[in-house]
């Protein structure tokens, strides 16, 4: 598979728990060349932005380097028992869903 040109992980948030008008969750990461940098920010009342996504969403983005880390590492070990899975099989399908959608991250 193809590796992209995404930032690198570890992602995190940071921010409150969007109790205050004004309050926004960051997802951010600390390289090595810019140190603490904002990647996206996910919520901000101040622009009276209720209809996007909050805190779940936030964690569920910046746990998307791991995601795909443990995917590949997942694809990888089902592959070398390949031989074992019929092409109907649960674990086919999932391993090629599973595939498709790590192309669709790293290729758009």
């Amino acid at each position: 598979m193809k590796t992209t040109q995404h930032t690198p992980g570890p992602w995190f948030t940071r921010g409150d728990t969007l109790d205050n008008i004004g309050s926004a969750i960051e997802i951010e990461a600390e390289l090595p060349s810019a140190g603490l940098t904002t990647l996206a920010t996910v919520y901000d009342r101040a622009l009276n932005c209720a209809h996007l996504p909050d805190g779940p969403n936030a964690r569920l983005m910046a746990a998307a380097p791991d995601l795909l880390e443990a995917t590949k590492a997942l694809i990888y070990l089902v592959n070398q028992h390949a031989r074992f899975i019929g092409e109907g099989d649960r674990t086919h399908v999932a391993l090629k869903r599973a595939e498709a959608t790590i192309t669709k991250a790293e290729e758009g």
